[in-house]
């Protein structure tokens, strides 16, 4: 199995579940429902505590389903029913839970990379702030606008979670920075993620062949892999990913689907092109996200 043991993803794969972790390592987050939201009433009362706005999540989300931000009770009472079948139908869990809403953050993550021999580094971090129906459409690394203090913070804030669950393999911790420079964790993915390109490019580390060796059972420190300590790590340039999706921007830019008529793909030097099967004639299927290509 490529990707973190079972302890790990038992522990950080639910969103409530990380939150427990963070707290116990005194990495602030997000004030939240403390209530089980299985029925409406629940849902209300939680949200009437911790005050409007707040934010509707899936407890087992990613990709910005099943999240809805909550201004009103009237908003709550039609998004809470529609973020449990959204939740159920994408995930098989339609665990919900609220937290408050932080108007204009910052969306940081922070890469992480550890062995199953008690090695862990992380590789600085991907700014993630652009974003529309909370799924990113634009990364970039490193950030620009957060100060070195904040940074570190981020990056003690992620290997203090990962220490405490003995995480293995690669991964991301999410942050939120807000306007006056507050940190609140919102989640860990135990997992590589689509953006982790941008990473790659500045720090010339290969992920996919990282995680590959370390489920292998070596060290980061062989020569398979070379990351010998934090300091060897370097960041050298800077490296923006875009998403291209097929979106219709007379609906909305909602997803999109049918026979794609002409294609043109990026090209040059240092230009980095992942992408599926995506060419002229292709049929484009509505039953998978939209994105198509990525380009960094």
């Amino acid at each position: 199995f490529i990707g973190p043991k079972v302890s790990v993803l038992k522990a950080l794969g639910d969103k409530i579940m990380a939150k427990k972790v963070a707290v116990a390592n005194n990495v602030p987050i997000i004030q939240s429902s403390d209530q089980d939201l299985s029925t409406m009433e629940t849902a209300l009362g939680e949200a009437e505590k911790i005050g409007y706005p707040v934010m509707l999540k899936a407890a087992s989300g990613g990709g910005g389903r099943g999240m809805r931000v909550i201004r009103t009770e009237g908003e709550l009472r039609k998004g809470f029913p529609e973020a449990r079948r959204e939740s159920l139908s994408a995930f098989g869990d339609n665990t919900v839970f609220l937290e408050k809403y932080v108007e204009n953050p910052k969306h940081i993550e922070v890469q992480i990379v550890a062995d199953s021999h008690g090695n862990m580094v992380h590789l600085y971090e991907r700014d993630c702030s652009v974003q529309r129906r909370y799924q990113k459409v634009i990364e970039f690394a490193p950030s620009y606008g957060l100060s070195q203090v904040i940074k570190d913070k981020l990056y003690a804030y992620a290997l203090a979670i990962c220490k405490a669950v003995d995480y293995n393999n690669i991964g991301t911790v999410e942050f939120l920075v807000d306007e006056d420079d507050n940190i609140y964790f919102i989640e860990v993915n135990p997992r590589v993620q689509v953006e982790h390109t941008v990473t790659e490019m500045i720090t010339n580390i290969d992920l996919i062949k990282a995680q590959l060796f370390i489920a292998g059972g070596f060290k980061l420190s062989d020569t398979q892999i070379k990351i010998y300590d934090q300091d060897t790590v370097q960041i050298a340039g800077v490296a923006v990913q875009c998403r291209i999706t097929t979106e219709d921007p007379a609906n909305d830019f909602k997803p999109d689907y049918g026979i794609v008529t002409t294609y043109r793909s990026a090209g040059g030097f240092g230009i980095r092109l992942d992408a599926g099967s995506i060419y002229q004639g292709v049929s484009i299927s509505p039953f998978f996200d939209s994105m198509l290509v990525k380009v960094s």
